[in-house]
């Protein structure tokens, strides 16, 4: 019987900033990430784009019907409730699944690229 290595691709996207989209339907932002582009903001407002299949995440402090509070979960973990805006684009979500993060210095907003997105 030949051995398998166990490797262990979520634990390289805590030592970089990344969001996870929950299975439950929530965008969960990592520490690094929080620190580096939410860090002071008590809502996001969220975008989609279908031809690239990116999330886009726009720190703001307006606190409007369109915007996405950021509650605070165990102490340090950032979420955002976003079962709804997920199902409007078809945004799978039956399995919890990290993205690494980039940001958009034009558009203000940390973005995810989804592979496979869509359901």
């Amino acid at each position: 019987m030949a051995y398998e290595r166990f490797t262990n691709s979520h634990h390289r996207l805590t030592r970089i900033e990344s969001i996870t989209i929950l299975k439950g339907g929530c965008l969960a932002l990592n520490k690094k990430c929080t620190e580096k582009y939410f860090k002071g903001f008590s809502s996001a407002a969220l975008y989609y784009d279908p031809e690239q299949k990116k999330i886009g995440i726009q720190p703001t402090n307006e606190i409007i019907g369109t915007s996405h509070l950021i509650m605070i979960r165990n102490g340090t973990l950032r979420v955002l409730s976003t079962k709804a805006f997920l199902r409007h684009f078809g945004i799978a979500h039956k399995s919890s699944k990290a993205y690494p993060v980039t940001w958009n210095e034009k558009e203000e907003m940390a973005e995810i690229q989804l592979t496979a997105g869509k359901k």
